[in-house]
């Protein structure tokens, strides 16, 4: 469980703060810079880390957020997510690849009560959620609704899907992420949608090195396998050029 942990940038070069990103001092961003909340581009971060212009920094951020960085050039490409059909539109022209499906939904805990979503959300325990831009939040929303349960669940905000399970597994609650994460920490999942994750490079940026480095990468099974191992993705077809209609 700890390998997809691991997985996130082991010396972060920033944050995503108040619709800007800052980076940390020292930070060195030669290659490509990506936002996104797939914790497997960590993974990709350190397969190119030293490759100077090829290299990748990862940025974690929800999706409306990367995509905001992404229409305002302060990062080269953004990770997408969201149901099928269903994603929002580029904010500028855009290449786009596919990477994977996933399932996003709620860990749970051992000891929490209920196999449903509704008996979840009446055990009165702490839900770790996303910030409201999140897709996964957004599921989340869209089933609480559906559910019937119209009063806010209570519990702390993660920045992302490792931290969200990671807080579910600590306060023996659930937490608003997908299933790679939840299996990361033994704990139950519980799925809502369904999503597909893409990576959308802005075309301008089509011809970086760091661009081309990534989308290389995307294809190998040095790769796919490592995240593979994780658990809860469906790697068919990662690196391919998505559908543009």
């Amino acid at each position: 469980s700890d390998l997809f942990a691991q997985a996130a940038p082991a010396k972060p070069d920033g944050v995503w703060e108040h619709g800007m990103l800052r980076l940390f001092p020292g930070a060195n961003p030669a290659g490509a810079v990506i936002a996104g909340c797939d914790p497997a581009f960590g993974l990709a971060e350190r397969m190119l880390e030293g490759l100077g212009p090829r290299s990748l920094m990862t940025i974690s951020a929800p999706t409306d957020s990367a995509l905001y960085a992404l229409a305002r050039g302060r990062v080269h490409a953004a990770v997408v997510h969201g149901v099928t059909h269903a994603l929002p539109a580029p904010p500028v022209p855009v290449k786009r690849w596919h990477i994977a499906r996933w399932r996003v939904g709620l860990a749970v805990a051992p000891g929490v009560p209920g196999r449903s979503l509704e008996a979840v959300l009446a055990g009165d325990v702490p839900i770790a959620q996303r910030e409201s831009g999140a897709a996964s939040q957004q599921a989340f929303e869209r089933a609480r609704l559906a559910a019937g349960t119209h009063t806010p669940s209570k519990g702390p905000t993660a920045t992302g899907h490792l931290e969200a399970a990671r807080l579910a597994a600590t306060l023996g609650g659930a937490g608003v992420t997908n299933e790679a994460a939840a299996h990361a920490f033994g704990l139950r999942f519980l799925a809502l949608e369904d999503h597909v994750v893409e990576l959308w490079a802005a075309e301008r940026w089509d011809e970086h090195p760091g661009i081309g480095a990534l989308a290389e990468l995307l294809n190998t099974t040095a790769f796919t396998e490592r995240v593979g191992h994780y658990g809860g993705y469906d790697l068919a077809d990662c690196g391919r050029l998505a559908d543009t209609e």
